[in-house]
């Protein structure tokens, strides 16, 4: 049994909640005893002041930037979690947990190709309500798998993952002036407001499992209640952005509940690796030709873990690096 297995055992499958063309399973927990984290979410910890991520250096570096966790707790980011200002806006790599009082460099993604400069942004980077979109976060998540196995290194391919977010633009006939992911968010925004008024989290719910015109996309598990709720909008967000594509071709998203239980099985079939944390923890690696997955364990207890369904265009490649 994988750790993916062993800790997706642990949940329930729960009546799922539909808007238009997308659809959410909630993933419960199955009777256990859910303690609230002991550490805070980033978002969290930018209020109180308590961390901050700025560039490496004054010459910056593409691929890393600089996180100060000031708190006297660990600090949780999300895969695909979007920072914004300094040189240019980011997304992160993979989730991670930063320990207490650690300054950290971690591993990001240029999500606005276009600038280079604090021209008007400043030193320190912002949250923002929105995430990676899920078709992009699931091919880097993919291309950071194949990069640890090939150089024992977490970067994505930047050539890539700038192509991604130039074909979203276009199929939104966005103005991105500097190719902000962001401002396609804000020219979706009004359309996006009404998936999130329809997939509205359940008492006690962990995670989610979320498919778009009937066909399973992928899945996020939480280690409890209170970080679900907090992810889950800009979750419901990644994803309706990739549903927007496809809304107004009327096509079904009803979706038999054994469908998940068979896409959330497929992972404990996935050779597994697991590699030393960037932060705390274990940083889990599985995939096979169907799926991919990563996870951060940390003491034995599940901090988050992440798949998707791949499709044809999701194959290995030498990725391209940006310094």
């Amino acid at each position: 049994m994988n750790q993916f297995t062993h800790h997706l055992q642990h949940t329930v499958i729960g009546d799922p909640v539909a808007s238009a063309n997308m659809a959410m399973f909630p993933l419960l927990r199955g009777g256990d005893d859910t303690k609230p984290a002991d550490y805070l979410c980033f978002e969290e910890a930018l209020e109180k002041k308590q961390v901050s991520v700025t560039e490496v250096s004054e010459e910056g570096s593409v691929p890393t930037l600089l996180l100060d966790n000031r708190a006297g707790q660990p600090v949780f980011l999300l895969d695909g979690e979007l920072l914004v200002g300094a040189k240019q806006n980011r997304t992160v790599n993979l989730s991670l947990l930063i320990a207490a009082g650690a300054r950290t460099e971690i591993p990001v993604s240029c999500v606005e190709a276009g600038r280079w400069s604090r021209s008007r942004a400043r030193r320190r980077f912002r949250n923002s309500r929105y995430m990676h979109f899920a078709r992009g976060r699931r091919d880097r998540m993919a291309q950071v798998n194949n990069s640890l196995r090939r150089r024992k290194s977490r970067r994505a391919d930047q050539r890539q993952v700038w192509d991604s977010i130039a074909e979203k633009r276009r199929a939104f006939a966005a103005k991105a002036p500097t190719g902000a992911m962001d401002d396609i968010y804000a020219h979706a925004s009004p359309r996006l407001d009404d998936y999130a008024s329809g997939l509205q989290p359940s008492p006690g719910q962990v995670g989610a499992v979320f498919a778009i015109d009937g066909e399973v996309r992928g899945f996020d598990l939480f280690a409890d209640a209170g970080s679900c709720a907090k992810y889950l909008p800009k979750l419901v967000g990644s994803y309706a952005l990739d549903a927007l594509e496809t809304a107004d071709a009327g096509k079904q998203q009803k979706l038999a509940r054994q469908q998940v239980r068979d896409f959330l099985a497929r992972f404990g079939t996935a050779s597994e690796e697991v590699h030393e944390a960037v932060g705390l923890g274990e940083d889990l690696r599985a995939e096979t030709d169907e799926v991919v997955g990563a996870g951060l364990v940390w003491e034995d207890k599940c901090i988050h873990l992440a798949g998707f369904t791949k499709d044809a265009q999701v194959a290995e490649a030498d990725y391209a690096e940006v310094d």
